[in-house]
């Protein structure tokens, strides 16, 4: 079982090299990431009685499982989801640096995530 997991952990690193597969690896995973997140925020956000940033976060969690299902089932749909997916985190950053987050000034630190993201969704083209 162990040797199984290893092996397969290695065919998926040594594919990433592959820039088709590497697109589509992110895609699927990247909102998988971010919907684990939006579900804590939510849950956190929901407890301290911060209903607007709550509602906030629980629809980005919804969004992201969404994209995740069509990117996986779909495969077509990948460049769509990516868009969607990529304006979602624009509209919910800037929501969470407008609305001042949960009063104790992190919500500028989104600002500067969001560059960062973006990267990650959308790759880095470069000029041949």
């Amino acid at each position: 079982m162990k040797v199984r997991l290893i092996s397969k952990i290695k065919k998926i690193l040594s594919q990433l090299v592959d820039d088709k597969f590497k697109n589509r690896f992110v895609s699927i995973v990247l909102p998988i990431v971010f919907s684990f997140i939006a579900l804590v925020m939510t849950i956190v956000n929901i407890v301290n009685d911060v209903f607007p940033l709550g509602y906030a976060t629980g629809a980005f969690f919804i969004l992201c499982i969404v994209v995740t299902f069509l990117n996986i089932f779909i495969k077509k749909s990948e460049p769509i989801c990516r868009i969607v997916f990529m304006v979602s985190i624009i509209v919910l950053f800037s929501y969470f640096l407008y609305s001042g987050g949960t009063g104790d000034g992190f919500s500028n630190y989104w600002i500067i995530i969001l560059p960062t993201c973006s990267f990650f969704a959308f790759g880095i083209v470069n000029s041949k």
